[in-house]
């Protein structure tokens, strides 16, 4: 097991990491914005799954003008209060672990991806083998900027 924590973030900064990078949706197939968060939501709203996401759709994005920045992938580790319900990240999680963030060229949106718990993420593990052996969840966010 290894033992990490995550990093954290003044209000401050996560409203600048905010202002600068929007959480995206996949519904259907399609890709939407979500509303403005207040403060209080960006540590509090389970970003993709909360139970009122389709309430929280704002406007639909087309596919063709987003452009995927692989470089900026990353793997978010997020906190979760049981080994059986898969659990997804806060949007204050997310923008907490973005390393270089000042760095973040041209992006413009983030997006976490879903998976059935089977599949390998970035780290080669499964969302399973990740719990055991992080002692977090994991989910694999993408970094989209526009064409």
């Amino acid at each position: 097991m290894v033992r990490l924590e995550l990093p954290k973030i003044s209000d401050e900064e996560l409203v600048k990491r905010y202002e600068k990078l929007k959480p995206i949706i996949r519904f259907q197939g399609r890709v939407y914005s979500l509303r403005e968060f207040s403060l209080e939501e960006l540590k509090s709203y389970r970003y993709p799954f909360n139970y009122d996401y389709l309430n929280d759709v704002e406007a639909r994005i087309p596919e063709s003008t987003l452009k995927h920045i692989e470089e900026y992938d990353f793997v978010c580790f997020h906190r979760y209060n049981s080994m059986y319900v898969i659990k997804f990240p806060t949007v204050s999680e997310v923008l907490s672990q973005i390393a270089n963030f000042d760095n973040l060229c041209n992006a413009k949106y983030f997006e976490v991806t879903l998976t059935n718990g089977f599949e390998e993420n970035l780290l080669g593990k499964t969302i399973r083998d990740s719990m055991l052996y992080y002692q977090f969840h994991v989910s694999d966010v993408r970094i989209y900027g526009t064409k």
